[in-house]
């Protein structure tokens, strides 16, 4: 458990140094917005072609293909189940697609992917990259994504830097092309970066909220109640009544991280309210330092 601690403790001491950094203008939010494209237009397309170029061989898919199958299920039960509950929680239809992202798409691509990598290595990591797949595309990037920035549903917005990574890497992968030394080292040093960079942009995105309004949102620790331990602590216990036990280390490793950034800086993209995401990012940032541990620990 300690190991699990201390790697999920470093990357929120980053969260928290991003915070203080653009709490303090240190780092203002042009430059925060930048950090955050270099995130997404080129250090996580990074890590995903690396790890798909060097992995996903032709053995891999035929071995793994019910990863694919069994995160659409996932991911299908888990937007049917937040689309009911947010309903409850807002009488506003753009409120409800908030929470229903906040509970569907955790920060798994900065927290899953790092903690994946370090614990159990490169093919591991294909494997919950793989699993989460479905969720990018029948989700994350399309009707999650148009839900929380207001704008109808457009096939284009799947068109983005990690999918289209995750298709070449694919390429790579199944012809079995070897990629100079050169693009290896630079996409292994990219990669890197990913996490760090990353949660640095988690803590900017919620720096310019009251930390004490943010603490006492009682509908934040709700959704973080649920982000953290009821979703993936449901899913696993459903994966192994159905004896698909071989597939709770991604669950776990997907669906039990905290509040992605999305849901603070998709909102303040069009000037809707976002407090409520902003605290629930903050919290289950703080909280995830216990309950990581303690889920990867019960259920792996």
């Amino acid at each position: 458990m300690k190991a699990v601690f201390d790697q999920v403790f470093v990357l929120v001491l980053f969260f928290a140094g991003g915070w203080a950094l653009c709490s303090r203008k240190i780092i203002r939010d042009e430059q925060a917005g930048a950090l955050s494209a270099c995130v997404i237009y080129f250090f996580l397309p990074c890590t995903m072609l690396r790890t798909f170029a060097a992995n996903f061989t032709q053995a891999y898919l035929t071995e793994k293909f019910s990863l694919i199958f069994v995160g659409s299920s996932a991911t299908v039960l888990i937007v049917l189940f937040s689309m009911v509950f947010s309903k409850k929680l807002s009488d506003d239809r753009y409120q409800q697609g908030v929470y229903e992202y906040l509970l569907v798409c955790p920060s798994y691509a900065y927290i899953g992917y790092e903690l994946c990598r370090s614990l159990y290595g490169d093919l591991a990591l294909l494997d919950l990259i793989v699993f989460s797949i479905p969720s990018s595309i029948l989700y994350t990037y399309s009707v999650g994504y148009c839900k929380i920035l207001d704008k109808p549903l457009n096939a284009k917005y799947l068109l983005n830097p990690t999918i289209l990574a995750i298709a070449a890497g694919a390429a790579i992968g199944l012809t079995g092309i070897k990629l100079p030394n050169a693009a290896g080292i630079l996409l292994e040093k990219a990669a890197a970066c990913t996490a760090p960079v990353g949660m640095l942009t988690a803590g900017a995105a919620m720096a310019k909220y009251s930390l004490k309004e943010m603490l006492i949102d009682k509908t934040s620790y709700i959704l973080v109640a649920f982000r953290l331990l009821i979703i993936p602590v449901s899913l696993c216990f459903i994966l192994h009544v159905l004896s698909l036990d071989a597939y709770v280390q991604v669950a776990v490793l997907m669906f039990a991280m905290p509040v992605a950034t999305n849901t603070v800086v998709f909102p303040k993209m069009i000037g809707a309210e976002c407090e409520t995401s902003a605290s629930a990012l903050l919290i289950s940032h703080i909280l995830c330092l216990f309950t990581i541990p303690l889920l990867v620990e019960l259920m792996l």
